[in-house]
């Protein structure tokens, strides 16, 4: 076999394919490949194209060949593995693969194995791997098995990161434990079931120091292990315990080899124990020391790569979460516990406190009572209003010592009640009644509707009072006009108790907190914002001790309803807490009523006077409290030295202040509609108002309040109770403060105003307009009306996108200056875009926080500096730019024709600095006279100098320049300066003489070789001819003696096929060079050009093809074909070879379709004359076609698309129609698909 066919089927491969190519398989039982059975060869093909891994064994010994996807698989044995024995390259697991060859090698049969467990020494380790494989046994010539083909997919990772996921997800359940404990032993439980990579696992538990760590799981381990110690001490490590305890203080993962001390470990999933532990922090969140170790046991058949690592890292990372989760569990169970003692602490002093705050509001009320009911102590009017405000205000004070009594013995379990049948219906309808008299001096109507109840209702009187009474004072609270209504029904087995108001309703957001402790609406209008939050939540605790419930239901600004539902009859009650009988008769407290009452006085009394009445000597002071008694008793305090203005309400207090504009402000903070926080912002936001100081009044103690209150922006704070010197004091320190600010302020703004430069103050992060000076507004073409109250963006939108709305916020963010020179900006100055440049610096001022609350502009036009010196630095640098940057030597001079100006570049050039004296030292002096007449004449007519000229440079050569020079003239056109430039041409001037000389020698050269090249084509056609002339001669010979041998016969059928063979040959050959002749005659172009009729030429075409055509059962059909002028005789050729063609590529009846149009150039190729008209001829048939790819190939010399024994010819026939066409100047072109015929278009010129 020749080493052509060894390429052939040993070709490609890649790597392998070429190391199988270059191996010496001599000196193996194959031998050389040349000699190599089919069946081996073509197993070898297919390996070698295959992407799959591939691996051949063949003979008895099994010699491998392999691809080079299957590399990755031998790894290390590979290269060597070429060419040995299957038993040797795969000696470490021969005795699991060596049973599947023997079946497939002596039974013939092959087998299939998947994921297969090989402990495989590839990489220098033995290494676990699971594959997927095949052997198929490959028979030889004697149809016994000659060797095995093997296909491989490689299932390792998979596997791996199959049983990896699996642990992770066993530990996801860890989440779930309640201690450290158990989550200690569910993660031993969960590696467990990793045996592969966790053949054993120990956690350590590591105490909060870090010093020891304690035994607290294992896996692995069916008993306890001898040599493992129970408790480590990481403060004496020893040769065991080294690198744990590293583990531990340095809170890293540590590696550890098994030096043998450990005894016989646990193997897990495999025959050999680890060779190697890892020893990994199970870390805390923010703990120095790790929480826990866990130290593994690592597969002894698989390296500690980043992916091993970073497994074992996400199994501690989910021991940790969930470690930190039991933790984080533990830590919240003792804080409720403490939370929980901390409450009954709580309860416990309410209820101490209570007791104690009774003894004393007793001693109070009983002296007062004594003062307002006995007739024999006359007090004036001014003494008994004061003597009731002090009264009313104990009956609140006894009324909320009460309801925290109530609730530190409802928490602490003492609260007894006494349940006693009752007519509910009456009861209920008389405590409603007793807030008929108030609701009326209201003006609300309060309805009581009630159903007839006969089962008896068995409640605790007094909490029922305390139900009822609660939610009529709320409903009364909260509701300015309308009414109340209360109703009493049945609903099943409960009774129901609605309280309905027509009042302010609640936000719906609101609604789940109702029944909160301490909660409170904030902003909410009503009579009074004084509380303490806890009534409807007493309500709620004092409905379910009744085994009840309550809800709520409301639309803000329509209104609310509470609904109470009991059960019916006494079996849901305690037994213990039942009489069936009242001992006491009802008793209906008057606290609620009385607080109701004292509501209707915080009605907005008419308190203000009509500034006619002030004192115009004294400042005007604003009391906002929605308290009466609180603001008469202010007034009572300040009205001898101020003018009194007061306010229910923070919604009030700007009414009044609009219209009054008071000097100072005092205003609770917890207040309805609007508090005291809420008004001072509205105050601190409106800059016609901001100056007003605002005192703040609290209950709240302590200095968190206090300073929460400065950090609101109040001018002062005092919190409840203070002294009328306190107060005096207080509001005296504010007004002055206030008086000497606003002298500052004036005294400032006069100062900027008469500034010579524009300035402008702008207030807030919308930067609006406070103050602009009078320079400001020539500047900016408005007046200060049209300013000020606006922001930056409302009067100059044309900024958007010149950055400056972004500096001034980045100096009100940052609270740095900015300054900014020569700043081009446009804006809109008296209805006209102005555009400029502008000099300004933007300061932050700060207020008395520290809180930038204003930015003060400065601002000077610049523009007309700025455009006087940029024509300046454009005439300049547009010269600079010319001088410095062109290669030329540029230069300028006066008006007389004096150096004044060379450019570096005649240092550069010439080695010396540009002097007249220099100038002739580097001039030509052959071209110097020239030189002088030129620039004398342009100084004398002012014309351009223009000249050529050699200068010399540094290195001693003179180089031919171009030089060039023009006249600058001033306004008057007089010649002021002259610049120019000289260029260097040497190369182009060398170029050129150079070019002329080798064009006139090249003339000739190429006239020779015209004349020598037309007597070789000469040559060469005589030659073809003659060559094949003389070949056709001996084959006319060996074609007439094989007709003689006809004659006499064959003594044989083989001779007789053997001669066929040789005439068909020889009959093949005598065609090539028929073809090759009349391809040679073809190379005279332009001779015998005659009238050529087409109709004619397909005629005797026709006639030379009847037989072949009746044969074929060919139909041939054109149209009416013109006359050009042609070569008839090439024409009858190309005729003759495209219908020879369509006749021979053809499988069933052909039809051939000659047709033919006129075109112009444009429609038939780019390179065609656009004008000239052309002959379109088309030729089509139905005959095999050929594939697309090859449309151009077809007319190369010697191209065929089919066996010889399938169709006949000799590749030569398109390539003469092509040259033919190309004779007579013309163009061709083929289509075709496979299996639907062909087309050919030909264009020949018309004349």
């Amino acid at each position: 076999m020749s080493e052509k066919k060894i390429h052939e089927f040993l070709a490609g491969g890649g790597e392998m394919g070429e190391r199988i190519r270059n191996f010496d398989w001599s000196k193996t039982s194959l031998g050389k490949p040349e000699y190599w059975p089919q069946e081996l060869k073509t197993c070898v093909r297919i390996m070698l194209s295959s992407q799959q891994p591939i691996w051949i064994g063949w003979g008895k010994d099994l010699i491998k060949l392999y691809n080079d996807t299957y590399i990755d698989i031998v790894r290390g044995k590979h290269p060597v593995a070429l060419g040995q024995p299957a038993s040797v390259v795969w000696k470490d697991i021969w005795k699991d693969i060596n049973p599947l060859l023997s079946k497939a090698m002596l039974k013939d049969e092959g087998t299939y194995v998947e994921s297969q467990l090989l402990i495989m020494h590839r990489s220098g380790f033995p290494e676990e791997t699971y594959y997927t494989f095949s052997y198929t046994p490959v028979l030889g010539d004697d149809d016994k098995p000659a060797g095995i083909i093997c296909y491989n997919t490689t299932d390792t990772e998979r596997i791996i990161n199959e049983r990896s996921l699996k642990t992770l997800q066993q530990l996801d359940s860890l989440v779930q434990k309640k201690t450290e404990k158990e989550v200690y032993i569910q993660a031993a439980k969960a590696v467990e079931f990793n045996k592969w990579d966790f053949p054993f696992a120990l956690i350590y538990k590591i105490n909060n120091d870090g010093d020891t760590g304690e035994l607290i799981s294992t896996a692995g381990f069916k008993e306890k292990h001898p040599t493992l110690p129970d408790s480590v001490d990481v403060r004496k490590p020893n040769s065991n315990t080294e690198n744990f305890c590293i583990a531990v203080t340095e809170n890293r993962l540590v590696e550890s080899h098994n030096n043998g001390h450990w005894g016989d470990l646990p193997k897990g999933a495999w025959d050999i124990a680890p060779h190697h532990f890892i020893h990994v922090p199970i870390k805390g969140a923010s703990k120095k020391f790790p929480l826990a170790i866990l130290s593994i046991g690592l597969n002894p058949y698989r390296q500690f790569d980043e992916a091993y690592k970073n497994f074992i890292q996400l199994t501690a990372d989910q021991i940790s979460l969930g470690v930190n989760n039991a933790i984080a569990y533990e830590e919240e169970r003792k804080r409720a516990q403490v939370l929980e003692e901390l409450d009954k602490a709580k309860t416990l002093f309410f209820s101490n406190i209570s007791h104690e705050f009774r003894t004393p509001i007793t001693l109070m009320l009983g002296p007062l009572e004594e003062l307002l009911n006995k007739p024999d102590i006359h007090l004036s009017a001014y003494e008994r209003q004061h003597v009731e405000v002090t009264h009313r205000n104990a009956l609140r004070l006894l009324k909320l010592v009460n309801t925290l009594l109530d609730f530190s013995r409802i928490e602490s379990g003492r609260h007894q009640a006494n349940f006693v049948p009752a007519n509910l219906s009456a009861y209920t309808r008389n405590l409603a009644s007793n807030f008929r008299s108030v609701m009326e001096k209201a003006g609300l109507k309060l309805m009581v509707e009630e159903d007839e109840i006969n089962e008896p209702v068995y409640i605790d009187k007094q909490m029922w009072e305390k139900i009822v009474f609660n939610l009529l004072s709320n409903a009364f609270k909260y509701t300015l006009k309308g009414c109340v209504t209360v109703k009493l029904s049945r609903h099943g087995q409960n009774v129901l108790l609605s309280v309905e108001d027509t009042g302010v309703g609640i936000p719906a957001k609101e609604l789940p907190h109702m029944f909160d402790r301490f909660h409170r609406i904030q902003n909410t209008a009503g009579r009074t914002h004084e509380g303490t939050g806890i009534g409807l939540s007493l309500v709620k605790e004092l409905v379910q001790l009744h085994k009840g419930e309550i809800s709520v239901e409301s639309k803000e600004g329509i209104g609310s309803k509470f609904i109470v539902s009991i059960p019916l009859g006494k079996s849901h009650l305690p037994y213990t807490q039942i009489q069936d009988t009242a001992d006491f008769a009802d008793a209906i407290s008057n606290v609620y009523i009385d607080e109701a009452a004292s509501f209707l006085q915080n009605k907005p009394e008419e308190s203000v006077a009509e500034p006619g009445s002030f004192d115009t000597s004294l400042t005007t002071v604003l009391v906002v409290d929605d308290n009466a008694d609180m603001r008469q008793h202010i007034q009572a305090i300040i009205s001898t030295r101020y003018n009194i203005l007061t306010a229910a309400n923070g919604v009030e207090a700007l009414q009044v202040i609009a219209q009054h504009k008071p000097d100072l402000i005092l205003s609770d903070i917890m207040m309805p509609v609007m508090d005291g926080i809420e008004l001072l912002k509205e105050v601190k936001d409106n800059r016609e108002i901001a100056h007003i100081p605002v005192i703040l009044i609290t209950a709240r103690a302590g200095e968190e309040s206090r300073i929460e209150g400065y950090e609101t922006g109040a001018d002062d704070y005092m919190t409840k109770p203070f002294s009328a010197n306190e107060l005096l004091s207080r509001i005296k320190s504010q007004l002055k403060i206030a008086h000497t600010r606003k002298e500052v302020e004036q005294r400032l703004k006069g100062f900027l105003m008469q500034a010579p430069a524009a300035i402008a103050i702008l207030e807030g992060s919308e930067h609006t307009f406070s103050l602009a000076n009078t320079r400001f507004q020539q500047l900016i073409g408005r007046q200060s009306a049209e300013m000020l109250g606006y922001n930056l963006r409302q009067l100059f939108p044309e900024f958007e996108g010149q950055g400056i709305y972004e500096i001034f916020s980045y100096v009100y963010n940052s609270g740095e200056p900015f300054a900014a020179n020569e700043f081009f900006a446009s804006f809109i100055y008296k209805g006209h875009i102005r555009s400029g440049y502008w000099d300004f610096i933007i300061y932050p001022i700060n207020n008395e926080n520290g809180s930038i609350t204003e930015l003060m502009v400065h601002v000077i036009e610049s523009t007309a500096q700025v455009e006087a010196r940029k024509k300046v630095e454009a005439s300049e640098r547009q010269f600079r730019i010319l001088a410095e940057t062109l290669p030329q030597l540029v230069w300028m001079t006066d008006a007389k024709g004096n150096q004044e100006y060379a450019s570096g570049r005649w240092v550069e050039y010439t080695g010396y600095e540009s002097s007249p004296e220099n100038w002739l030292k580097t001039l030509h002096p052959d071209d110097y006279e020239k030189m002088a007449k030129t620039w004398n004449h342009s100084l004398n007519t002012g014309n351009i100098y223009k000249i050529e000229l050699r200068l010399k440079n540094k290195a001693g050569e003179y180089r031919w320049h171009y030089g060039q020079g023009e006249p600058v003239r001033n306004d008057h056109g007089e010649i002021i300066n002259w610049i120019g430039n000289f260029m260097d041409i040497h190369e182009q001037k060398v170029f050129t003489e150079k070019l002329e000389t080798l064009v006139e020698e090249r003339t000739v050269e190429l006239s020779d070789k015209n004349t020598a090249l037309e007597n070789s084509n000469k040559e060469l056609e005589s030659f073809n001819y003659i060559a094949s002339h003389d070949l056709q001669e001996p084959l006319r010979k060996i074609r007439t003696f094989i007709h003689l041998i006809e004659k006499g016969g064959f003594e044989s059928e083989i001779g007789r096929k053997y001669f066929e063979k040789i005439n068909s040959s020889a009959q093949r050959m005598s065609d090539l060079i028929q073809s090759v002749l009349t391809y040679s005659r073809l190379s005279k172009t332009g001779e015998d050009f005659t009238e050529t009729d087409l109709n004619k030429i397909l005629a005797e075409v026709q006639t030379d093809f009847e037989l072949l055509i009746k044969e074929k059962n060919a139909t041939i059909r054109s149209n009416r074909l013109p006359v050009i002028k042609a070569n008839a005789l090439q024409i009858n050729q190309l005729f003759s070879n495209l219908i020879s063609n369509s006749l021979k590529f053809s499988t069933e009846k052909p039809r051939i379709n000659i047709s033919s149009k006129i075109e112009k150039g444009k429609q038939v190729n780019n390179l065609a004359n656009p004008e000239q008209s052309f002959v379109h001829l088309i030729f089509e048939d139905n005959g095999i076609g050929f594939p697309e790819e090859f449309k151009e190939k077809i007319f190369n010399l010697f191209q065929r698309l089919h066996g010889k024994s399938e169709y006949s010819g000799t590749g030569i026939g398109l390539s003469i129609v092509k040259k033919i066409v190309e004779q007579h100047k013309g163009y061709i072109s083929a289509e075709s698909k496979t299996g639907e015929g062909a087309i050919f278009n030909i264009w020949l010129p018309v004349e």
